[in-house]
């Protein structure tokens, strides 16, 4: 799939939270409770793209691992169109609650800890793309 630059539906602003949004979203993202439909609203439809780039940035992942932030951007909003909205329950929303949850599990030390870093990563990644059409 070739990716168009230009295209205003990857502009990384769009995509990538605000220190705000991120603040908000670390209140309550590592929660069992968190609310993913709150977080469909707040992002205006983008549930994935914010909580894939909320969670890499809560987690320090584009520096620890040296990834372009803008390249991650382009790659999970791909990602996010490939979710059918029609779909009721394999959609954007459930892969953006799956992701918190694979999130949620890694916030606890004893799971953290028998993991590397690029299994982080590699975890959340396949948590993004499970249904991906």
């Amino acid at each position: 799939m070739m990716i168009d630059v230009y295209d205003p539906w990857l502009r990384p602003d769009r995509y990538c939270p605000t220190q705000t949004e991120i603040n908000r979203l670390n209140e309550k993202i590592d929660s069992w409770e968190f609310n993913v439909f709150e977080l469909d609203e707040l992002s205006s439809g983008r549930p994935l793209s914010l909580a894939f780039c909320a969670i890499m940035r809560k987690n320090d992942l584009y520096s620890v691992l040296n990834l372009n932030e803008i390249d991650v951007v382009r790659f999970i909003v791909n990602v996010e169109n490939g979710y059918h909205t029609q779909n009721p329950y394999h959609n954007r929303i459930h892969a953006a609650d799956v992701v918190q949850t694979v999130h949620h599990f890694f916030t606890h030390n004893y799971l953290r800890d028998l993991v590397t870093t690029m299994d982080v990563l590699c975890a959340y990644v396949s948590a993004a793309v499970h249904d991906y059409q």
